[in-house]
């Protein structure tokens, strides 16, 4: 069997079993539960059942002619297309927005914990980074836990000033953190506040919109929207 993505705590795994044929391991227990029951498994057409494999792990097996992560596709040499980039937003924004309803969120996402299926369908396979939101927050607690999310790239510019703890942000840093990241696979450049020339390729168009939204620099005022 060949990894093809496992997660940096080793507790997700997706590995190849056969032609054609996938297995992903995850952790089905506590915390990170809650990212697995909202995981849209739809988006990876007909899956197996999901089996107990041991202890609180479980596993779906599934079908595609190809599963690589988002960093290995760009490895490539490859830049994301027009509609690819805007299935990675689309995808990974209704993973965002659905788990946004049952109150939780994603504080950091990275190309290395994204998956390309079949080069055309994204799906964020990470589940170490979701928090709880309560009363319309996130608290994070935890030094060593803030910098790791801090050495993300993508990650929104209220995360990056967090000097003290603990500390409270709105729950809507994963949607800039997902535009700033499809903006960096389309043009292989990062976004800076300010910087918004990078955006104007995509005028009159979906995503240009779709994007702006989710980088407003006032959390308040970002949502996920495709229209």
């Amino acid at each position: 069997m060949t990894v093809i993505f496992k997660s940096k705590n080793g507790k997700t795994t997706i590995q190849k079993i056969g032609k054609e044929k996938y297995k992903i391991t995850f952790p089905y227990s506590g915390h990170t539960k809650r990212f697995w029951v909202n995981f849209n498994w739809a988006i990876l057409g007909e899956t197996q059942k999901m089996k107990s494999v041991s202890g609180e792990k479980r596993a779906r097996e599934f079908r595609a002619t190809s599963v690589q992560t988002l960093s290995q596709f760009l490895s490539h040499g490859h830049r994301l297309t027009y509609r690819q980039a805007l299935n990675l937003f689309k995808m990974v924004g209704q993973q965002l927005h659905a788990l946004e309803i049952f109150g939780h969120t994603i504080l950091s996402l990275d190309i290395d914990n994204i998956v390309v299926v079949n080069e055309k369908k994204f799906l964020l396979v990470d589940d170490m980074h979701i928090g709880d939101i309560k009363n319309n927050m996130v608290e994070i607690k935890k030094i060593g836990y803030l910098k790791n999310i801090q050495k993300n790239k993508f990650v929104a510019p209220e995360v990056k000033k967090i000097n003290s703890f603990p500390s409270k942000i709105l729950p809507y840093s994963g949607f800039y953190n997902l535009a700033a990241l499809t903006l960096y696979c389309l043009f292989n450049t990062h976004y800076a506040l300010g910087k918004e020339e990078i955006l104007n390729p995509l005028f009159h168009t979906k995503l240009y919109w779709g994007l702006k939204r989710c980088l407003d620099k006032d959390p308040k005022k970002r949502f996920f929207l495709l229209i």
